[in-house]
């Protein structure tokens, strides 16, 4: 197999890397430096700094964010490509969980509970997520938790459903539960052409079905590793977090230029009292976009 095209492309990345790194001042390189390689080292507090760094709002260290991932992504692809290319981590969505409810794994030096802001992201998803899971595996954790506070459309995604509480006078209510959302999974257009989608019960009170839950887990995991579906769908995502992101960059764009903030509050005005359409006032803030730009 020819690689010239892999290896091409690998010393234009790291082209980019080094011109974006040479617009740094001395100060920031140093900075910069040190939340790498203590990051890589498996340092919290250096990767504490990271995530810190890559949500911020601020521009001028979004930029130096952006020299950091792109190390931390060059690093991530050697470990990776060592790892026979199989991804560093496990990443597990949508768990309803923090600090206050995980006291005893908060005090665990092996792991690491990071609460991130949401800033009005439905879903508490937010752009930064997805960068803050490819630190947390750079940074040494090989299991990845994601809490979301998603509801509506969840089930559709789930590849497995825990029901909790299973214990006590609850027991008998979560055994039902259990049983509709069989029924229900059953008439769910299928996502994966070799995992259906399960549901098992658990008490965090009394520890019974959590290591049944925990192999079912692994069993999906190893299932998707082994059918190459799970690294189809790491890329997949890859390509919807560049969208995501140039489009709330684009829309934060749109929104701060001088010609659409002029006229926005007349028009939002508007449209919330019924004299412009919403779509006739979209138009004319798209054309003073256009004609300004």
């Amino acid at each position: 197999m020819d690689s010239r095209p892999s290896n091409r492309r690998n010393l234009c990345i790291a082209a980019l890397t080094q011109h974006e790194t040479q617009t740094l001042a001395k100060k920031e390189e140093r900075l910069l430096n040190r939340i790498y390689e203590g990051l890589v080292e498996g340092h919290r507090a250096c990767l504490a700094e990271a995530i810190t760094l890559i949500e911020s709002t601020h521009m001028r260290k979004r930029q130096i964010a952006q020299v950091l991932l792109q190390k931390v992504l060059s690093h991530h692809r050697e470990k990776e490509h060592l790892n026979n290319g199989k991804p560093l981590a496990f990443r597990i969505g949508s768990l309803l969980g923090d600090k206050t409810r995980m006291q005893e794994l908060s005090r665990d030096m092996n792991a690491y509970i990071r609460p991130s802001p949401t800033r009005g992201t439905l879903g508490g998803v937010t752009r930064t997520t997805n960068e803050a899971i490819l630190l947390c595996e750079s940074g040494g954790y090989n299991i990845v938790l994601v809490e979301t506070g998603i509801k509506r459309g969840i089930v559709e995604m789930a590849d497995l459903v825990v029901i909790t509480k299973a214990d006590g006078d609850l027991l008998i209510p979560a055994r039902k539960i259990q049983a509709e959302y069989v029924s229900a999974l059953k008439l769910l257009r299928k996502r994966s052409k070799i995992w259906k989608p399960q549901v098992v019960r658990i008490s965090a009170k009394t520890g019974e079905g959590i290591p049944e839950l925990w192999k079912k887990i692994t069993d999906f995991q190893s299932t998707m590793l082994e059918s190459a579906e799970l690294l189809s769908k790491r890329r997949a995502q890859q390509k919807v977090w560049m969208w995501n992101v140039i489009q709330e960059n684009v829309l934060l764009h749109f929104k701060n230029h001088p010609a659409v903030k002029d006229k926005l509050p007349l028009l939002e005005g508007q449209v919330l009292t019924g004299v412009l359409s919403p779509s006739l006032a979209a138009d004319i803030l798209l054309k003073a976009f256009f004609e300004s730009s």
